[in-house]
C-alpha cells in the first residue's frame, strides 16, 4: 500500500507540468492563428511585420541578482 502511495505521490507533479506544457502549447497555437489571420484580412492593402521594441529594463528590481534582472522589456508590434 505504501508504494502505490509513494507511486501516485511521485506522478501528481509530473501531470502538473504536462498540464502547462499543454496550456502552453495551445497559447501559442492561439498566437500563431491570431497572427496568421491578421495577415489574411488586410495582406493585401499593407505591408505586414511584426517588431519588436526593446525598452529599458525595471528602475528597480526585487532581486538584481535573480534569473532575468536587468533584461530589458521586449514590446511586440505589428
Amino acid at each position: 500500500m505504501k508504494k502505490w502511495i509513494f507511486l501516485i505521490l511521485m506522478v501528481l507533479p509530473a501531470w502538473s507540468v504536462a498540464a502547462q506544457e499543454v496550456d502552453h502549447q495551445a497559447l501559442m497555437l492561439a498566437k500563431q492563428t491570431d497572427d496568421l489571420l491578421w495577415y489574411h484580412k488586410v495582406g493585401d492593402v499593407a505591408y505586414i511585420d511584426k517588431i519588436y521594441i526593446p525598452t529599458v529594463p525595471r528602475w528597480k528590481e526585487e532581486n538584481p541578482v535573480g534569473q532575468g534582472a536587468g533584461n530589458p522589456l521586449k514590446i511586440w508590434s505589428y
